[in-house]
């Protein structure tokens, strides 16, 4: 137990119990939560300790997928795969404990070698890959293969983890949500990139990059952006890798090929038939036949060409699994339309990202001029198509749209009536977004100005008009762009309570009674919402070295010489900052403060009042307690 460092100690989970296991130190951390070493009391031998993000309990559908699938893992033994012990949950977290490899990630050693030998990789491939044979054949599918979650231990014994939890966290489940959980999409099969049904030749082709990887140093598909390299994964063909490592050996070359086919029939269409040739392939090595082709089934339809339609895909929203909604890829269908199917070996031009960035702006840019045409001449029922809907499982689609044409109806005819009418929209520019943590759909920024005219004193010259500029985000669905009115799955359509009003009463009366709590529930309540609110203010307000601290900062933001910009600039830097004597940010810090009064809200309020709260998505400061 002395083994843990002061900034260990910080870790206000170290020491505690979880499942009849204290947690000794921090040894990892991810999109799919923290792990922990920890001793199991009752056995005395070291586990790992894997513990979910905090926000993973509140949604009750979610909690029951993931154990579904936690307990279909538990089920797999082999030696090549770290075994699940227990799950359960402590207090708010939910948890897993599995067996601890007392070793480093293939991630790592790539990372300290460079490379790895063609025969050590070999062999590590086949370990995983018997991991997988006895997955597959229980009809489980990993859906995350990558050095992160390929273990190696101290005795040279490679291990396979996160059996399931890819699908059991994939956002591409529900659009709305997104994160880090997968991290990057450099090991994503390009039927996962397209949102297809996946089977366990998905592992295969992502245990293909894997080995890419190990062999060159390099991943087959890089790019400056997500989308960039996802459009690789479905189009082009890597570099061949004895061009960046040519003293690979022919047969690996054909091994590593057939396993990034693009098309899945194509692949190996087991683990075991991957295996088999593996072992051909490290026997020939071995005995001095380094050029040597396998020559299995399997090996020759690895050399034939693939041949490709002329169309790649289909419209449809594609999702990583595990992490992030991403665009749609009907863009692909236009750009190959008329062209000859991709020889092999030849990449398509290297501007079919840009390509593709123009021609969502030309789309959204119809789009726009439809809706604000609409949204000037005060036709809304012409503007109700072009909502997004938030998904709310109480209300229908057409009651949100319906509650968002309400919202809009209410703000221009507010602004009529104190004499200023819209009459006229000027777009100045559109800038197409990847799908970030707050935005998790293929997006864009409208930058625009809105032209108001005085109705008591018309104006003579356009110039005369009053210009706001704005910034709308306008959001992409099944192909379709959507202006973003209401917040996902924060706000209730049906609530006609005017948000803005609320915050600006802000009062704790006011939020019990939107709430409908009673008198036992608000007195439970205050305290919680004060506490954390202290305890968010001591945050912000301990003293740095120089004598500042962020609560003066962010008071300075009130200045009305700083633009909308300059602000959300400031006030990014200033949370990405840490927070005097600890190592995390004022981001992370207040973000646990708000997630910690969450959990405490939720003991305390019906499972009807908590989604409504969540909906509001109040902040800490939101809910005036003096």
């Amino acid at each position: 137990m002395d083994e843990r460092s002061n900034s260990q100690k910080q870790d206000m989970l170290v020491d505690k119990v979880f499942g009849g296991c204290r947690l000794i130190k921090k040894i990892g951390e991810g999109g799919m939560g923290v792990v922990y070493l920890a001793q199991h009391l009752a056995l005395n031998k070291n586990v790992a300790v894997k513990i979910l993000p905090p926000s993973f309990a509140i949604e009750e559908e979610r909690v029951k997928r993931f154990v579904r699938e936690a307990r279909s893992a538990a089920q797999l033994e082999h030696s090549n795969i770290i075994q699940i012990y227990n799950i359960a949950k402590h207090e708010d977290f939910y948890f897993i404990v599995m067996q601890y490899a007392d070793g480093e990630s293939l991630a790592r050693a790539i990372k300290r070698e460079g490379k790895i030998k063609a025969l050590e990789a070999l062999d590590i491939v086949k370990e995983v890959a018997s991991a997988l044979s006895v997955a597959h054949r229980k009809n489980i599918i990993h859906r995350d293969i990558k050095p992160e979650n390929i273990m190696i231990n101290s005795n040279g014994e490679v291990k396979l983890m996160d059996f399931g939890l890819a699908r059991v966290l994939d956002v591409a489940s529900n659009l709305s949500r997104t994160g880090d959980i997968l991290g990057t999409p450099y090991y994503l099969s390009p039927e996962q990139a397209q949102g297809h049904k996946v089977d366990g030749r998905a592992d295969i082709y992502s245990l293909g990059v894997t080995l890419y990887y190990m062999l060159s140093g390099k991943k087959p598909f890089e790019g400056d952006t997500t989308l960039a390299i996802i459009l690789k994964h479905i189009n082009e063909r890597p570099a061949p890798i004895r061009k960046e490592n040519p003293e690979i050996p022919e047969c690996v070359s054909n091994l590593i090929n057939r396993m990034l086919e693009k098309d899945p029939d194509k692949r190996y269409q087991t683990a075991d038939e991957l295996v088999d040739d593996l072992n051909l392939c490290r026997d020939r090595i071995v005995a001095g036949d380094s050029n040597a082709k396998t020559i299995t089934a399997s090996a020759v339809s690895a050399a034939v060409p693939n041949a490709r339609t002329g169309k790649i895909i289909s419209w449809k929203m594609i999702g990583l699994a595990g992490g992030l909604a991403f665009v749609i890829v009907v863009l692909l269908s236009v750009l190959s339309k008329g062209k000859p199917p991709a020889s092999p070996g030849k990449e398509p031009p290297s501007n079919t990202t840009e390509q593709i960035s123009q021609l969502l702006k030309k789309d959204l840019a119809k789009r726009c001029n439809e809706f604000y045409k609409h949204l000037v001449n005060k036709d809304y029922a012409g503007i109700k198509p072009y909502l997004y809907v938030p998904k709310l499982t109480r209300i229908s689609e057409d009651e949100s749209r319906q509650a968002g044409v309400r919202l809009l109806k209410r703000r221009y005819d507010f602004y009529e009536k104190r004499g200023n009418k819209l009459v006229e929209f000027r777009i100045k520019n559109i800038k197409p977004q990847e799908p970030t943590k707050d935005t998790p759909l293929v997006n864009a920024q409208v930058e625009l100005d809105l032209l108001f005219h005085n109705t008591k004193q018309p104006p003579k010259h356009k110039d005369d008009y009053l210009t706001i500029p704005q910034t709308h985000t306008w959001l992409m669905e099944n192909g379709i762009w959507y202006v973003y009115i209401l917040p996902k799955e924060q706000e209730d359509p049906t609530d006609e309570t005017d948000d803005a009003d609320f915050k600006k009463k802000g009062a704790f009366e006011d939020w019990a009674r939107f709430l409908s709590l009673t008198e036992e529930q608000k007195n439970q309540a205050k305290p919680i919402i004060i506490a954390s609110q202290t305890e968010a203010l001591n945050v912000l307000t301990a003293p740095r070295a120089d004598g500042t601290n962020a609560f003066s900062e962010l008071s300075k933001l009130d200045d009305p010489a700083l633009t909308q910009e300059d602000k959300q600039a400031r006030i990014a830097r200033i949370l990405s900052l840490q927070v005097p004597g600890t190592q995390d940010t004022y981001l992370s810090k207040l973000t646990n403060i708000k997630l910690n009064m969450d959990m405490k809200l939720k003991r305390i309020l019906s499972e009807e009042q908590f989604q409504k709260y969540k909906r509001k998505n109040l902040d800490v400061f939101d809910v005036n307690t003096k």
